[in-house]
């Protein structure tokens, strides 16, 4: 009987989650102020977030997102917190940092006091452009995935 039960509650398990999947599904019409253009690839990682202000990345503000999907040069981002400028740099770790420039086209609460932006990406930048982005090495390092038994590097 224990098996029976187990199996029991583990279905009304699977159909809740069933049931949450369908109503959070991708192709869903857009959020309000969310505008779709292009196809989405959903990816889930790790990036940094740093507004861009006067012609310059704003490196004391830089903070951490995930990316939800991307499109061919969008990225949807879920921040823990409202994101307040126009422009934006996001920082990828492919073979090392690399940073994108982009315009903000959509900031919505999406619930649990998250945000989700949506930046259309206009141009990567070299580091060498902006040295202010050298002082983001240790936080960029930290988009790399480790393994479990890897200490994590802390500054």
């Amino acid at each position: 009987m224990l098996i029976f039960e187990l199996s029991r509650r583990q279905m009304i398990v699977r159909n809740f989650l069933r049931r949450l999947l369908d109503v959070t599904c991708p192709t869903l019409p857009p959020l309000e102020g969310e505008r779709r253009r292009e196809e989405r690839i959903q990816r889930v990682i790790p990036v940094l977030i740093i507004p861009w202000e006067k012609d310059g990345p704003v490196v004391d503000e830089a903070g951490f997102g995930l990316t939800k999907d991307f499109g061919d040069c969008s990225v949807a981002v879920i921040l823990p917190q409202p994101f307040k400028a126009v422009e934006a740099a996001l920082g990828v770790w492919l073979e090392g940092p690399n940073y994108l420039r982009g315009t903000v086209e959509q900031n919505s609460p999406i619930g649990g006091g998250f945000w989700q932006i949506g930046l259309v990406l206009e141009r990567m930048i070299p580091v060498g452009d902006y040295p202010a982005l050298e002082k983001l090495a240790t936080l960029a390092s930290r988009l790399v995935p480790r393994k479990v038994s890897e200490p994590a590097a802390v500054k």
